[in-house]
């Protein structure tokens, strides 16, 4: 007997992106996670914010040394 379906891939992936359309007063645009589950995506709120000039967008992550920066990327890699 020939199974007819073919097996089904099951995707996911997890990166965090910036929202410049979103600045707050000060400048920093909020740090956002993005969760695809087999083609299906979902943001969330980091609760983070990061100056738009600090952030790599092709790495998804941030550049630089702050402290701020520094707390963002030990978040990334949980």
């Amino acid at each position: 007997m020939k199974a007819d379906k073919k097996a089904s891939k099951n995707t996911f992936s997890v990166i965090f992106v910036i929202q410049k359309g979103k600045c707050r007063p000060d400048g920093k645009a909020p740090i956002v996670a993005r969760i695809t589950v087999n083609g299906e995506m979902v943001h969330f709120s980091t609760k983070m914010y990061i100056e738009p000039e600090r952030w790599l967008p092709l790495e998804y992550k941030t550049k630089g040394q702050t402290h701020e920066i520094g707390r963002a990327s030990c978040r990334e890699r949980v």
